[in-house]
């Protein structure tokens, strides 16, 4: 038995609330441990701008009638064991990581902007298209960093 059209994006939604809650995790934990000032000063751009990613995102349950998680302990912990793996990995590895995580919520944000659209959720619809560009501005500036190789 399938799950309803509701219940579905219901489990969407959750993912890619539960994601921008590591990625806000992520973000404050990397921009403490980096000796680049400017990639700190990044990082921490990015880790205030996922508190506006999370809100928003949360703001999409109204549309399932759900209370939307207000944080994940499990996401954090993944978030400081990735962080803390920084010396082994490499900061070149760990950016790319987040850059690819942004990519894909950006993706994912796009499917949903393009559901709500055709059902007529047009402030959603907004909503969701504003998450995915800042997802995808997240991602390219990761990237930046990660083609510099520092």
């Amino acid at each position: 038995m399938s799950a309803s059209p509701t219940e579905a994006l219901a489990v969407e939604l959750q993912r890619a609330l539960l994601a921008e809650f590591g990625a806000r995790a992520i973000y404050a934990r990397l921009a403490n441990s980096v000796r680049d000032e400017e990639l700190a000063r990044l990082l921490r751009e990015l880790s205030l701008e996922q508190h506006e990613q999370v809100r928003a995102a949360a703001s999409l349950f109204a549309l399932v009638r759900r209370q939307p998680p207000s944080d994940s302990v499990r996401r954090r912990a993944l978030a400081h064991v990735l962080a803390s793996l920084r010396p082994l990995l490499g900061q070149r590895v760990l950016l790319r990581i987040c850059a690819d995580a942004e990519r894909t919520r950006s993706g994912d944000y796009a499917r949903l902007a393009e559901l709500f659209a055709r059902s007529g959720a047009l402030a959603p619809a907004q909503t969701a298209r504003e998450c995915c560009t800042r997802a995808a501005r997240h991602a390219d500036a990761l990237d930046a960093w990660v083609a510099l190789g520092r």
